[in-house]
């Protein structure tokens, strides 16, 4: 749902009733490194606990935050950042480097990453973390971990007071335009690269010309091996158990479609045959989410079509508390260059603040609006047009 023009007004308005303003009555407002360990697994997490001299229970909100591939806890930053040093409303958020991603939290074997195992680390996250709320805690996710997220909301409507997804609709939806009667073709183009990402030896096929081609263009660390990637990998690989794969494409629609490099190079690190797309069963899609859900959308982003009409048109007995936002940016936000300019990024992270911390109603900014705000952004850097082609070929033939 596309919010009017007035929503300008409706931002200001919010902001100053939610006190958005540095305040001398806040404590404890530093963000932290916490080393959490639930089942039998060693978490690295951030942590940001805030409280005001004069909180009440009511005010306070638990917030968990989950990262998607290939980022980090330390994707979250300037929204934590933010709300250490902006808001008066009490909070204790946690975002942690996930199964796959942290050091301690890296189980060898694939059947490791099903998404079942993933829930149980998040939920024991929450209580290993001290979370106090008796009727749950506000959730969200970018990437793979708002695929996850909505599988967390939806098989735990007491335990998650809201969800807020950046990038990723709701799985089933997903799965509905990737396979069966009501395909989108675009979104088919966008996003068949992850035929390749899903097989279970993806960063060591083809000479680890994935991996290779991440560490290059600075996407993953330089010193991280192909063994420690296949984890992050792993995600795909089993999230494939709860929404369809893309049908494998021809060479002919990718250049039809225009030959975005980054499909282009994919599909060239590890060539695969064309293949008819795979649907989920029915019996493990994700359900209904009864929690308020905002949806950030890119509308720049060429991964998820996030504003066509699979992702836009909600049927209201998936989602009854839906709402989305969709800004000029591409897929991560945060990240340098990734939106049009740092105050759209600063929008973005003003409608997540208000949406949780408010938890009344949202801020929404139109994508032809201009938001006025200051804000910082993290540096990694969306690879760049020609150099991440050539780069890649370079790699393929060492």
């Amino acid at each position: 749902m596309q919010k009017s023009p007035l929503s300008a007004l409706v931002a200001s308005s919010m902001l100053l009733t939610l006190g958005l303003s540095r305040l001398s009555a806040v404590q404890a407002t530093e963000l932290t490194t916490e080393y959490l360990a639930v089942n039998g697994l060693n978490f690295t997490c951030s942590v940001l606990k805030k409280k005001k001299e004069d909180e009440t229970t009511h005010q306070h909100k638990d917030v968990m935050l989950l990262h998607g591939f290939p980022y980090s806890r330390e994707w979250w930053s300037p929204l934590l950042n933010l709300w250490a040093n902006t808001t008066s409303i009490s909070v204790h958020a946690v975002a942690c480097n996930m199964r796959g991603y942290s050091a301690g939290a890296s189980p060898d074997n694939i059947e490791d990453y099903s998404f079942d195992k993933l829930e149980a680390d998040v939920l024991a996250l929450t209580k290993a973390a001290g979370f106090e709320q008796k009727d749950g805690f506000h959730l969200l996710g970018h990437d793979h971990g708002a695929g996850l997220g909505y599988y967390i909301a939806a098989n735990n409507p007491t335990k998650v007071q809201s969800f807020t997804s950046l990038s990723a609709p709701h799985p089933k939806l997903m799965s509905e335009a990737l396979c069966g009667d009501n395909t989108d073709e675009a979104q088919v183009l966008a996003f068949t690269y992850t035929n390749q990402y899903s097989l279970p030896d993806s960063a060591s096929r083809n000479n680890a010309s994935l991996t290779r081609f991440y560490r290059t263009f600075g996407l993953i660390d330089d010193s991280l091996q192909p063994e420690q990637f296949q984890k992050m990998l792993w995600w795909y690989n089993r999230s494939h158990e709860h929404w369809s794969v893309p049908r494998v494409v021809s060479d002919e629609e990718v250049v039809e479609y225009g030959s975005p490099f980054f499909l282009t190079s994919q599909r060239q690190a590890i060539p695969l045959e064309e293949r008819p797309c795979m649907p989920v069963e029915e019996s493990a899609q994700v359900g209904t989410v009864e929690a308020p859900v905002l949806f950030i959308c890119g509308a720049q982003d060429p991964y998820v079509l996030c504003n066509n009409d699979y992702a836009v048109n909600v049927p209201a007995n998936l989602m009854p508390n839906f709402e989305h936002a969709s800004f000029r940016c591409e897929h991560n936000f945060f990240d340098e260059g990734n939106c049009d300019d740092r105050e759209e990024s600063q929008a973005v992270m003003d409608t997540i603040t208000a949406f949780v911390l408010g938890n009344e109603e949202a801020i929404f900014h139109d994508e032809d609006e201009t938001n006025v705000a200051s804000g910082g952004a993290t540096t990694v850097a969306v690879p760049l047009f020609a150099a991440f082609l050539s780069g890649l070929m370079s790699l393929i033939a060492m």
